[in-house]
């Protein structure tokens, strides 16, 4: 499925695009937003382990 805009194009993430996926949600940027003390962010290994192939 894609999603077509005159400036944007949305597509669902790849297999490939997993580990692209996990360094922008622990980016410096964007980690204090997305993670806390309470949730904190995982480790490249969690991410990989933990979240289902079917968002990929």
């Amino acid at each position: 499925m894609c999603i077509k805009g005159k400036r944007i194009k949305l597509v669902f993430a790849t297999k490939e695009d997993k580990k692209l996926i996990y360094e922008m949600l622990t980016s410096e940027e964007v980690i204090d937003y997305m993670f806390s003390d309470q949730h904190p962010a995982p480790t490249w290994d969690e991410f990989n382990e933990d979240e289902p192939e079917i968002f990929f």
